[in-house]
């Protein structure tokens, strides 16, 4: 696979979007780091706009679609706060991982960002401030 990021002028850095990232067309903004994600991820976009810019994408050959591969194991009261598309990124960052990939997800979901923080793997915001800033704005005013 290092050739092929090499082949593709990728970095070693890969990127597994979330939905909130082909809402806000960053998958057309990226250019030297390879982007993944899901099919479930692809069937939450919806609206014609987003759709189109994510075909577009696909066509150039900027995203790859992988189904995850790996085998997780997540405590239930963890999962019912996830969607099967929370769990398909998950398990396809920890697959990339495990390939020796520099995984960073894409995502704006707070409850996905904690997960992802619990299995060692990285996250970017797309639109928010991201779950640890949060937390601690939330600490920094409540006055904990």
């Amino acid at each position: 696979m290092k050739e092929h990021l090499r082949e593709k002028g990728c970095s070693d850095r890969v990127l597994v979007l979330d939905t909130a990232a082909f809402l806000a067309g960053l998958q057309l903004y990226f250019s030297n780091e390879c982007l993944y994600t899901t099919p479930d991820v692809l069937e939450e976009v919806k609206d014609h706009e987003s759709k189109e810019k994510l075909e577009m994408a696909i066509s150039l050959g900027r995203i790859i679609v992988l189904e995850p591969r790996e085998t997780i194991n997540i405590e239930r009261k963890v999962r019912k706060r996830l969607s099967d598309t929370d769990i398909s990124v998950i398990k396809l960052s920890l697959y990339l991982k495990r390939t020796g990939k520099d995984v960073v997800v894409v995502t704006d979901d707070y409850a996905l960002q904690k997960v992802l923080k619990e299995f060692g793997l990285e996250y970017m915001s797309v639109k928010t401030i991201g779950v640890d800033k949060a937390d601690k704005l939330k600490k920094r005013t409540s006055g904990h």
